[in-house]
């Protein structure tokens, strides 16, 4: 089916007929449930020749493809575009500053974004290095123990900031994420199994 669309579209004497058979192929892609080839397909329409009427049921159509494919901000932006509001209940995010600010005592900036077994990794990591430099100056190796523990400390700390930072960003942006999957979720009124009532 998609394949006669396709030559449809070929042979299209004019913008309409070409829109036509690029909206039947992408319904006969989307029905055999590859989503993602069905909005690059829709993407084709030329929308120059599309009553504006029908430019919001395309743009509708185009975000609920996209949400299928898992591509949120995609599903979102083309509702922006045909004027379609959506509203997103703010998410709770962790706060960059406060995250490296309680990384100074290492286990807690892991606890604050929710991952306590790297900050209890990191926290050996900072005891083994003060313990280097307590049993080098215990050696009388003063120099040595403090410059090389100091050094193994600061590795240590700076990897623990380094780490936290990172973790802050994916919990925030998997946070994002499932508020805009959420808004999507109740516009399209999606049901546990997935169907839609908006667009049936």
């Amino acid at each position: 089916m998609a394949s006669l669309c396709e030559r449809d579209a070929y042979y299209a004497k004019n913008p309409i007929e070409f829109n036509e058979a690029i909206w039947a192929k992408s319904i006969a892609l989307e029905k055999a449930g590859d989503y993602a080839a069905s909005l690059n397909t829709l993407n084709r329409v030329r929308l120059y020749a599309v009553p504006s009427e029908r430019r919001q049921e395309i743009g509708v159509k185009k975000s609920w493809l996209a949400y299928m494919v898992g591509d949120y901000d995609t599903a979102m932006s083309f509702l922006q575009e045909v004027g379609v509001d959506i509203t997103i209940n703010k998410p709770s995010l962790k706060n960059e500053w406060l995250a490296m600010g309680l990384t100074f005592i290492v286990p807690a900036g892991f606890i604050y974004v929710e991952e306590p077994l790297p900050g209890a990794e990191y926290t050996a990591l900072n005891a083994l290095a003060i313990c280097g430099i307590v049993c080098q100056i215990m050696s009388k190796c003063y120099i040595s123990g403090i410059l090389g523990g100091a050094m193994a400390l600061n590795v240590s700390f700076m990897g623990a900031q380094e780490k936290v930072a990172l973790l802050l960003l994916e919990r925030n942006f998997k946070a994002i994420k499932e508020a805009k999957k959420e808004a999507l979720n109740s516009f399209f009124q999606v049901s546990s199994e997935g169907r839609t009532a908006r667009l049936e």
